[in-house]
């Protein structure tokens, strides 16, 4: 039980990481122009 619970919040955090890098290089992008 433990291993699932593990698991889904390492996908809950890989996620939520994919999610703000996509962010910044939108941001990024805007700076360089």
């Amino acid at each position: 039980m433990a291993e699932v619970v593990v698991s889904a919040m390492v996908e809950g955090v890989v996620s939520f990481g994919v999610e703000k890098l996509s962010d910044c290089r939108e941001c990024m992008s805007m700076l360089l122009v």
